[in-house]
C-alpha cells in the first residue's frame, strides 16, 4: 500500500494551490477535532473528571495504529481497539466504546466533507484526470 502510494505520488503532478488547499483543509479538520474533543467533556457528563487531552492523545496514537494496519481498510476495528486499550485507565470501558464509535463516525463525515472541495480543485487544475487527494482514514 505504501509503495503503491509513493509511486503514484511521484507520477501525479499537483500545483501549489491544490497543495495549499489540502494543507489548509487538514489543518482546519484537526482544529475542529481538537474543539470537538474539548466539547465532548461538556456534552457527556460522564467525562467530567477525565483528562480529555489524554483521551485525545490516546486516540491519536490509536489512529496511527489503525493507519499502519495492513489487515483492515482504514484501520477499521484496529483504531477502536487501540483506543480502548490505551485509554482503559482513564474512564469506564462502555464510555470508551461509545467514544470510539462516535469519533469514527464523525471523522468519516468530516473526511467526506473535505474530499468534495479538494476534488473540485483537482478537476479545475487538471483536465487529464481527477486525482483524489484526501482519503477517508
Amino acid at each position: 500500500r505504501v509503495r503503491y502510494a509513493s509511486e503514484n505520488v511521484r507520477k501525479t503532478p499537483i500545483g501549489w494551490r491544490a497543495a495549499l488547499l489540502v494543507t489548509a483543509c487538514f489543518t482546519l479538520a484537526w482544529c475542529f477535532y481538537a474543539t470537538v474533543w474539548w466539547a465532548l467533556k461538556s456534552i457527556f457528563p460522564v467525562l467530567g473528571d477525565t483528562n480529555i487531552w489524554l483521551l485525545c492523545a490516546a486516540y491519536a496514537i490509536a489512529w496511527v495504529l489503525g493507519y499502519v494496519s495492513m489487515v483492515t481498510p482504514g484501520g477499521l476495528g484496529v483504531r477502536e481497539a487501540g483506543f480502548i486499550a490505551l485509554a482503559h485507565e482513564l474512564t469506564a470501558l462502555p464510555t470508551l466504546a461509545f467514544l470510539a464509535l462516535f469519533i469514527r463516525l464523525w471523522q468519516i463525515s468530516i473526511d467526506l466533507l473535505l474530499f468534495l472541495p479538494v476534488k473540485s480543485v483537482n478537476a479545475a487544475e487538471s483536465h487529464k484526470r481527477i486525482i483524489p487527494i484526501v482519503c477517508a482514514l
